[in-house]
């Protein structure tokens, strides 16, 4: 029988894995991640209460990174497939058809003559194959809580899974802050259908970023690795929703709604002043910290300061920040900034009568949003601007346009 601190034994089965046969050995699954042994009596089995396979609550588990869980029954391979693909499981299904694993582990039914050879067991390894956790079921009805298995996993602190997990993270993260730059090129060239697809690529590796920094978190050895792993996922989180606004953006420029594109595009650059404002993810080789985190100090957490030149979203960041101080200068009212708008917009009309000119209009807004916080520092030219109106500060504001708005909305 194998009890908790035990070192889990090692065996190779035959397997069903993504409905391919292949052999699969324990050892090879420790190298890269926690371990869930799952033994269940055979396939096609229900639970009473929820109508479905116990797998199927367990296979949930397969999404999180840095962790796999394995099924063992005494079913054949043929029974294995159809049953992963009756209800869409991701998990590997072994086939311990004369129950000898089942045997080693101390789960093996007395009576095989009931049909079935392992009784419910549940076995959590650590990376050393350490058994850190372990529930063996007294009848084919009695099921193991999926709540205490997943308490049974974030028990397990690991400091090599969680700098693997951090590693993977922030490669990710480099890899989508290099792609939303690429966006950000192809915007400003006006290929919007290119540049969205650019933006949507950002946001999946920013979301492949959040996912392993996850998984850092839970594998922290302590609070203070903890606090890094936790701030890195939510900064990469900021930046996804970043990318995302920027890719909305582009869909709309590029069906010629200037308007709708430029509001989406503030909000872009609200995402991405918060991203600013948060603790950059540390370097791998720093990794894992020693000092706490400090959140305050703006010379180290800044990941797009103007300090930070190969930063792919440093020029983004600096208009976003500019046109910020801009609108809230008490120098400059309302009424003056309307002017200034009145102008802008009187400047980008031209008369269309086809998409395709629509769409030249509004993606005129993009480069209006990107250039207005430069334009409106420049204290002499705004001071021109008011001392000396020109006819086109009489035009209307409120008449529709595909052309840039108000920069305060």
């Amino acid at each position: 029988m194998v009890s908790e601190g035990d070192t889990a034994p090692s065996f190779e089965l035959p397997a069903v894995v993504d409905g391919e046969r292949t052999d699969l050995a324990l050892d090879g699954q420790l190298e890269d991640a926690i371990v869930v042994l799952v033994f269940y009596p055979g396939d096609f089995l229900t639970n009473e209460d929820t109508e479905q396979p116990f797998l199927t609550e367990l296979d949930l588990f397969t999404m999180q990174t840095g962790l796999t869980v394995l099924g063992i029954s005494g079913d054949s391979l043929f029974s294995h497939r159809a049953f992963a693909e009756t209800h869409t499981l991701s998990m590997p299904l072994l086939s311990d058809i004369d129950g000898s694993v089942a045997t080693t582990y101390g789960v093996a039914v007395d009576d095989p003559s009931c049909g079935y050879q392992a009784n419910r067991a549940v076995f959590v390894l650590d990376q050393d194959g350490t058994v850190t956790h372990r529930w063996v079921g007294s009848s084919v009805e009695e099921y193991p809580q999926p709540s205490v298995i997943q308490e049974a996993v974030r028990a397990v602190c690991d400091e090599e899974t969680a700098m693997g997990s951090y590693t993977d993270g922030f490669t990710a993260y480099e890899r989508g802050s290099e792609l939303l730059d690429e966006a950000m090129a192809l915007a400003d060239e006006r290929e919007w259908v290119t540049a969205e697809g650019a933006f949507l690529d950002a946001q999946e590796a920013f979301d492949t970023a959040m996912t392993a920094f996850d998984t850092a978190t839970r594998f922290a050895p302590n609070d203070v690795v903890r606090s890094y792993t936790d701030m890195a996922g939510e900064h990469v989180e900021t930046l996804s929703r970043t990318a995302a606004w920027f890719a909305e953006s582009a869909e709309a420029f590029a069906a010629g709604e200037g308007r709708i594109g430029e509001s989406l595009q503030r909000d872009a650059r609200e995402q991405l002043s918060e991203a600013d404002s948060l603790p950059e993810p540390i370097e791998p080789a720093a990794f894992p910290p020693d000092e706490p985190l400090d959140s305050g100090d703006d010379e180290s957490v800044s990941l797009l300061s103007e300090e930070s030149p190969t930063d792919p979203t440093d020029a983004l960041t600096t208009e976003a920040n500019e046109s910020e101080r801009t609108t809230s200068d008490p120098t400059i009212d309302e009424a003056e900034l309307d002017e200034i708008t009145a102008e802008l917009e009187a400047q980008s009309e031209k008369p269309s009568g086809r998409d395709s000119d629509r769409a030249s209009e509004a993606s005129d807004g993009w480069q209006a949003v990107n250039d207005s916080a430069e334009s409106e520092t420049d204290d002499s030219s705004i001071e021109l601007e008011l001392d000396d109106p020109t006819a086109s500060n009489n035009t209307d504001s409120s008449t529709p346009t595909d052309g840039p708005g108000d920069p305060r909305d």
